[in-house]
């Protein structure tokens, strides 16, 4: 599992979207290695796959009791 907390800080739009596919190329399975779950944070719309929407999570950070929970 791969997590990032904001990797497109300091990133232009162009390489923002390099940045994208890297990890597409990470996620997806070939003959040399496993698929890799790459989790980020980010409010990019640059690192925003729009054509696949079900990836795409949005959480909402709620009281102390309720936690962090996703929204549907």
């Amino acid at each position: 599992i791969l997590l990032m907390d904001e990797p497109d800080t300091y990133l232009s739009a162009e390489a923002q979207q390099d940045l994208m596919r890297v990890f597409q190329d990470l996620a997806e399975p070939n003959s040399d290695r496993d698929p890799i779950q790459v989790v980020y944070v980010t409010h990019s719309p640059f690192l925003l796959d729009k054509n696949h929407g079900e990836r795409i999570r949005v959480l909402e950070k709620g009281t102390i009791s309720d936690g962090t929970r996703v929204v549907p």
